[in-house]
């Protein structure tokens, strides 16, 4: 049985892959895990933003948000500091911290004036 990890991996790299909304009764027979993973999973990735869940007659669909560069070069200022990057996958905010997620490249540090 796989992990939550690899189960997340896959689910990700379906919906990538795909092109299209996919229910997760759709996804866990496609990777052949249960369906109550599959919704662990949906949840985090939706909370993250990764994907989006809409309603598709009386079921919920689940489709990737491609975000592509548009975060490059972004800024982001939190918490006493100051962090831009060349390409940033993905920022979340918290009510008491950001975290920055990067996609390789450079990125520089520096100390709210």
């Amino acid at each position: 049985m796989p992990n939550l990890e690899e189960i997340t991996r896959k689910t990700i790299e379906l919906l990538k892959s795909s092109g299209e909304a996919l229910t997760a009764e759709e996804i866990a027979e496609k990777l052949n895990v249960k369906k109550r993973r599959v919704y662990d999973v949906l949840a985090v990735l939706s909370a993250a933003d990764l994907i989006s869940i809409e309603k598709k007659g009386r079921k919920q669909v689940a489709k990737w948000v491609e975000r592509g560069e548009i975060l490059k070069g972004l800024t982001v200022e939190g918490r006493g500091v100051r962090v831009r990057a060349e390409s940033i996958g993905k920022v979340v905010t918290y009510p008491n911290e950001v975290i920055v997620f990067f996609k390789g490249g450079k990125a520089t540090v520096s100390p709210l004036s």
